[in-house]
């Protein structure tokens, strides 16, 4: 039975620079900070600091990336 309500769908030019490697690694810092609050030990929350840098670094990289490439097969006659 269908819900009354349609799914959203994402345009494909909402963020083209996401990556699959960007869908796992909030999973990987939600788990590891679940972890830290768990454990609470100054390494657990030195990891989890590290894994939520590494996301945010990851998406500046990924934004970076696609830009530069984006840039790259730009021409004046296709802008």
């Amino acid at each position: 039975m269908e819900a009354s309500a349609s799914h959203p769908h994402t345009s494909p030019r909402s963020k083209p620079w996401w990556t699959h490697l960007l869908t796992t690694l909030p999973k990987e810092f939600t788990k590891i900070t679940r972890l830290a609050k768990q454990n609470q030990t100054p390494d657990t929350f030195l990891t989890a600091r590290q894994s939520k840098l590494g996301y945010f670094k990851a998406i500046k990289r990924a934004k970076a990336f696609y830009w530069a490439d984006f840039l790259a097969k730009t021409s004046p006659n296709n802008i």
